[in-house]
């Protein structure tokens, strides 16, 4: 079902430019995914080099490229806990790479040049934790914000409508929620919180509604769609599964299932679901199957979409732990 298809993972596209990530190195295609070029090798070490030629060890460390975002002129690229600065007008790496905060974010958001990711680890021990900003090009964060009743953050995302944030978080049930701020951070408003359905990653904006679905392994998920006050939440239909990511394009709303360990959710494949009328209705786009490998040893079964800038002529998605592992694929 595929037009085109690429070895490694598309991670960023504004138009006809896109990114990729295989192994440690950073390809560039520049007319839609048509043709790529090595742009730039990741600069690591010696035993990370060669942990990055093999998939599964990079699977199984977790140890490989998530995020590229290009800003003036600068790839910021998350990795190997690091995250590092590629400058294309000067085609060499740049600065120092600093630390990540936590294991890696699940998500990137820019807004008028400036980066944001939410930190994203374990903290059993629930201390606070922190939405991190750059405005130089991700040479130096500064915390914007600190959480001290969640455990941590799954996303920051901007309304494309508003310039609205909104940041979710989890997961137990009082830590759970949707926030939003309209003033840079300054005040930080819960939304809704308490329930397993307030439990999500991705939020997906469509000129009338918000949208999201619930990442939960214990109890059954659901898509959701509220307005932007909050006053009218509608939970729409069920998923199989925990959803972490999904994607609008053009006047498609796409999530994703996660094959996540639960005693109530599908863990043999990942199904994307699509509505093409603002989710009144969905239906089944596809389904991958989990490959035969360990889910908590080797990562869940996902299917991913990439950071979009710029509106672009085609979908593309990559598959993880599942059928398609290790490719990204293009649909006109």
């Amino acid at each position: 079902m595929s037009d085109v298809s690429v070895k490694g993972r598309v991670l960023y596209v504004s138009g006809d430019i896109a990114y990729a990530a295989k192994s440690y190195g950073i390809y560039k295609s520049m007319d839609g995914g048509e043709s790529w070029f090595r742009l730039c090798n990741l600069p690591l070490g010696t035993v990370l080099k060669l942990v990055s030629f093999c998939n599964l060890a990079r699977r199984f460390l977790r140890k490989e490229i998530s995020h590229i975002i290009e800003e003036n002129g600068v790839l910021i690229v998350f990795g190997y806990g690091k995250i590092f600065r590629f400058s294309l007008n000067e085609e060499k790496w740049i600065g120092t790479p600093v630390a990540v905060n936590g294991l890696r974010p699940l998500n990137l958001c820019v807004k008028g040049g400036v980066v944001y990711y939410g930190e994203y680890r374990r903290n059993a021990e629930r201390s606070p934790i922190h939405i991190y900003a750059s405005s130089d090009t991700g040479a130096t964060w500064e915390s914007v914000y600190e959480f001290k009743d969640v455990r941590h953050i799954h996303g920051v995302f901007c309304d494309p409508y508003t310039g609205t944030f909104w940041i979710t978080t989890g997961d137990d049930d009082s830590e759970c929620g949707i926030w939003n701020t309209g003033d840079n951070f300054g005040t930080v408003n819960k939304v809704f919180s308490g329930t397993q359905m307030c439990r999500a990653v991705t939020l997906l904006f469509t000129e009338k509604y918000i949208l999201y679905a619930s990442d939960s392994p214990l109890e059954s998920n659901f898509i959701f769609r509220f307005t932007r006050d909050g006053l009218k939440t509608e939970k729409l239909v069920p998923v199989i599964s925990s959803v972490f990511y999904g994607a609008v394009y053009k006047d498609n709303i796409y999530f994703s299932t996660a094959c996540e360990p639960s005693i109530v959710n599908a863990m043999d494949r990942s199904e994307v679901v699509v509505s093409s009328d603002g989710g009144d209705s969905w239906s089944s786009f596809f389904e991958l199957k989990k490959d035969p490998l360990s889910i908590k040893l080797f990562q869940y079964g996902n299917v991913l979409f990439p950071y979009r800038k710029n509106p672009t002529d085609a979908l593309w998605y990559s598959p993880v732990a599942v059928r398609g592992d290790h490719k990204s694929f293009r649909l006109d």
